[in-house]
């Protein structure tokens, strides 16, 4: 933005969205994930990550998403899995929710169908 105002132009920030965490249904996921009925948690950006990977107490993630695909949009999404202790087996190729559906699609044929 500094770059276009040094060039004349007026700038005008708007916040498109704002994340926020979806603490309501944790419980529930927590009770799915335990009873392996996931077979993929995906991640659309690296506060995905963090508010998904905040939910869990120390040593619970692992044991948790033990087996289950952690698929991410991109490249940056992937490194802040990485980084917050999860294995990315899908990332996209195209960097939206498109492109990740396709990702899942594409691994989940390459291995046969999904357990569900």
């Amino acid at each position: 933005m500094r770059e276009l105002r040094h060039l004349g132009a007026q700038v005008d920030e708007v916040p498109a969205y704002r994340p926020e965490p979806a603490w309501q249904d944790m419980a529930e996921l927590k009770k799915a994930l335990q009873a392996r009925e996931v077979d993929a948690v995906t991640f659309t950006s690296s506060s995905t990550v963090r508010h998904f990977v905040s939910t869990f107490a120390p040593g619970e993630l692992e044991r948790l998403m033990a087996g289950v695909t952690v698929a991410c949009i991109g490249p940056i999404t992937r490194a802040t899995a990485a980084a917050a202790g999860l294995e990315p087996g899908v990332v996209a190729e195209e960097y939206t929710i498109a492109g990740l559906a396709v990702a899942l699609e594409k691994h989940y044929k390459s291995k046969g169908a999904p357990r569900h």
